[in-house]
């Protein structure tokens, strides 16, 4: 038995040798416990005080009272020769040397339902508010009790169950190797004289294991002469253990860390059992002990009981995991130090640490206590820091942009991948360029000067070489796609196109999937041929009513596409003939122009698009156009939904029937009606505006349709020529495709080695407009497709590639092809020539003209 085990109950041990290895408590035969080396209940020594199994025990006395007399009663029943032993080496009881310890009674104690306002902090000479901006003190009622933790095996250590790693905030913590939401602090109180005249007590917590090399992640402090809530208080080892876990508890939000559990790891019997199952006790008493006398440290354990509801309200639970002094000796360590400090602090002191976005850790310290947080190499002292002000803020955030940009600078694993300065810090130019619509421009002139490879963001990168297109988007079915995409989901619905989830797309392209196969396609072009028909139709009287001034092409253009993916998809008519076909304009203009907003967080993009659509002058005009098409898409799937004839085969009905809810449905239909009518419409209007500006192209195009009446037009060599190109030129989706390079990294001959979780992604503009794989890349040369290389299919990117690529890819090819046939053979440009007006676009994520307007004039 430990020596304190026999001098506690006035036995000689048999054994003359010191057993201070013999540390933490030992329990006596009544109950009690006492240190084990000693065997006193408070021992300045081992900065220990057990005075709180006399709650537990339910004596009646004076419990500090009767530890002095307990302790000299034993004392005085030793031999002489003992008691020399003891005076020699660790100094007679306390109430024998003439001193008595220091106690205090919370029943004549000050006491105040409210918090004091105002705490004078010398060391910084000002006043400030007690509250701080940390979460607001209160006490709690015993709603909600922290519960035990329970190892998987009692022989396991902290550090074996929770492993240390670094967070999204580039911080270090103790996470569960099973469940990486949640998180262990080491907590610890130390008291200096505990028990005795001129006690000094310190609290310490350990919230994170440090980088390689590097020390823990450590807060500490003294403690407070007055409590959390303005009352004087006493300095004891215990209130140390409690402070410990308040202060771990309020330091951080840890919920905004993504943790569900926090455990507190502590050495304390007091605080483990205390706080799990004997304050239930007490508060049911009315905060006293089974012997009627009043808890000690009730404000603290109230203080305790109130952050536990507070963090449950959040969805966060506290376990506390009682363990052996030896497992915390680095908390333990930094509690004796913070207790050796001369100065007590005169008031409640808080500390917070609030974590801000992409990794930048923003410090707000309020009336610290001093805190070593060793981050990336970086030992701070926060004592050195003074309270908050609007000043401090400043700079404190001017210092935290310019650590954390030196620590990414040295530990970036994209430093060695070229581009301009500003992006290895910060995202925020890539937005601005994307805003102004000058994105790819910029990013093909970065390409020039860096290489096949630039960054573009702090884990952004932009590819120009088309090598990079099989393994990031068609082998094993590509890589996922970046977040971003989800800026553009319908109806807070993902899309086929947003979905980042393949199994997710997999349901919803395997039930329309059929009616983009091409024998289905060609089933449906009576449905076609009506459609370019009207158009021609409704061409030709704009014609001549023109009176040789232009004529805008484009609406027409999107009127009869988005006719004709209505009437075949939905199986029924959007448009028509009359005012209603254009309805839709401002609709496909409001969605294109969202695109600017494209790369921005999905956080912010809702906001950002929001009130940019409020500003718009037209915004009353694009209501009622949006309002129009969801109306009209809300009509076809009821009517899918209620079993009408003829529906089984409409792309509402598949959806349907593969379970896929109405609302979602409503919302698939809105997108296709846009992704079916935007680009394809764009590209037929630039067909017939290079067809009218070449004759000798036109001539020889016309000349092959008239000549094979008899032949798909899909099958003529230099009509599908004429197609592909003016696919290549109009660029309809003219930025990058961002995906995520999966674990394990993207490695190919040729290019940089690129770690995993980097956004990479290729544009069509990059792609199409290569010089080295098409010569000449911004004339209109048809004929370059009849001999095509196998570089050029490979770069060819206005469908994308893979089996993400467009899922509509069959019908909006065969569509442009027998658009183009129609027209061609009518002759209705014959004469024509392109209105030569700004040929610039707005480089979003849809291409958008800047002048809005593709014109043709017959002169």
């Amino acid at each position: 038995m430990p020596r304190g085990f026999y001098l506690a109950q006035g036995l000689i041990p048999l054994v003359e040798h010191s057993s201070d290895d013999d540390e933490g408590p030992c329990e006596l035969p009544n109950g009690r416990l006492v240190c084990g080396p000693h065997g006193f209940v408070v021992c300045g020594k081992c900065c220990v005080d057990y005075s709180f199994m006399e709650d537990v025990l339910s004596h009646s006395e004076d419990e500090d009272d009767v530890l002095d007399a307990e302790t000299e009663e034993m004392y005085w029943e030793l031999s002489p020769e003992s008691r020399a032993e003891i005076d020699a080496r660790w100094g007679p009881p306390s109430s024998s040397r003439g001193s008595q310890p220091q106690t205090f009674n919370s029943s004549n104690a000050r006491r105040s339902s409210t918090t004091d306002t105002h705490s004078t902090i010398e060391d910084f000479g000002i006043d400030l508010d007690d509250d701080g901006p940390g979460p607001k003190k209160r006490r709690g009622t015993g709603r909600v009790f922290p519960t035990r933790f329970t190892p998987p095996s009692p022989t396991i250590t902290p550090t074996e169950l929770f492993l240390g790693k670094a967070t999204y905030a580039r911080l270090t913590r103790y996470i569960h190797c099973n469940d990486a939401q949640k998180v262990l602090i080491f907590t610890d109180g130390a008291c200096l004289n505990n028990g005795q005249a001129n006690p000094k007590a310190g609290w310490a917590l350990v919230h994170g294991p440090g980088f390689t090399g590097m020390p823990a992640l450590i807060a500490s402090g003294r403690l407070e002469d007055k409590g959390p809530f303005g009352d004087p208080s006493i300095q004891s080892s215990n209130r140390a253990e409690l402070r410990a876990v308040i202060a771990a508890l309020r330091m951080r939000h840890w919920t905004g860390e993504g943790f569900d559990t926090v455990v507190i790891a502590t050495d304390s019997e007091y605080v483990t059992t205390g706080s799990t199952e004997w304050v239930k006790s007490w508060i049911k008493n009315g905060w006293q002990t089974a012997g009627r006398t009043d808890v000690k440290n009730k404000d603290l354990w109230e203080m305790l009981l109130g952050e536990v509801e507070r963090w449950h309200d959040e969805g966060l639970s506290i376990q506390f995991w009682k363990i052996p002094r030896e497992w915390n000796k680095v908390a333990d360590a930094a509690a004796k130090k913070a207790a050796e400090e001369s100065e007590t602090p005169g008031g409640w002191m808080d500390i917070q640490v609030n974590i801000a976005l992409n990794g930048l850790f923003f410090p707000f310290y309020l009336k610290s206590p001093h805190i070593d947080t060793a981050q990336a190499g970086l030992l701070l002292d926060m004592n050195l820091l003074e309270p908050c002000t609007a000043t401090n803020y400043g700079i404190g955030f001017i210092i935290t942009v310019l650590v954390v940009g030196a620590i990414r600078l040295i530990t970036d694993p994209l430093r060695r991948i070229p581009g301009p300065f500003v992006a290895r810090l910060t995202p925020i130019w890539l937005w601005y360029i994307s805003w102004r619509g000058i994105e790819c421009t910029v990013l093909e002139g970065l390409h020039k000067k860096y290489g096949s490879v630039v960054r573009i963001a702090p884990n952004e990168l932009s590819i120009s070489d088309g090598i990079a297109i099989p393994i990031i988007y068609i082998k094993n079915g590509g890589y996922l796609k970046s977040p971003v995409y989800r800026n553009v989901d319908v109806n807070g619905f993902a899309t086929i196109f947003s979905v980042q989830n393949p199994e997710h797309r997999a349901v919803r392209a395997k039930a329309v999937a059929p009616l983009f196969a091409s024998q289905k396609i060609v089933q449906g072009r009576p449905i076609f041929v009506k459609v370019v028909a009207d158009m021609l139709a409704e061409l030709e009287q704009r014609k001549h009513g023109a009176h040789g001034n232009p004529v805008d092409i484009l609406n027409l253009v999107r009127a009869t596409f988005m006719e004709t993916v209505s009437s075949y998809l939905l199986g029924n008519s959007l448009c028509g003939t009359g005012e209603g076909r254009f309805l839709a304009t401002e609709f496909v203009d409001s969605f294109a122009s969202a695109g600017r907003f494209f790369l921005l967080p999905r956080w912010i993009f809702p906001y950002v698009d929001h009130w940019a659509a409020k500003l718009l002058k037209n915004r009353h005009a694009i209501h009622e156009s949006t309002q129009y098409i969801q109306d009209f898409a809300t009509h076809v799937v009821d009517k899918a939904k209620s079993g009408a004839n003829g529906e089984g085969e409409t792309y509402q009905a598949r959806l349907l029937d593969a379970g896929i809810s109405r609302e979602e449905t409503i919302a698939q239909v809105v997108d296709i009606l846009f992704a079916g009518t935007d680009a394809v419409s764009r590209t037929f209007a630039l067909l017939c505006e290079n067809l009218a500006e070449h004759a000798d192209k036109y001539e020889r195009v016309r000349q092959e349709v008239c000549n094979n009446t008899d032949i798909d037009s899909q099958s003529l060599p230099y009509l599908s020529a004429v197609v592909k190109e003016n696919l290549r030129l109009s660029m309809a989706n003219p930025t990058r495709l961002p995906r995520i390079v999966p674990e394990g990294g993207l490695h190919m001959p040729g290019l940089p080695s690129i770690p995993a979780g980097t956004i990479v992604g290729l544009s069509a503009y990059s792609l199409h407009l290569n010089a080295e794989v098409f010569s000449s890349p911004h004339e209109f040369l048809p004929e370059r497709w009849l001999e095509a290389s196998l570089a050029m299919l490979r770069d060819s990117f206005y469908f994308g590639q893979g089996c993400r690529q467009c899922i509509a890819r069959n019908l909006a090819w065969t569509m442009l092809c027998w658009a183009a046939e129609g027209v061609i053979r009518s002759d209705v440009l014959r004469d024509a020539r392109p209105v030569k007006t700004n040929a610039d676009f707005y480089q979003w994520f849809n291409a958008v003209k800047c002048n809005g307007e593709h014109q043709l004039i017959w002169e």
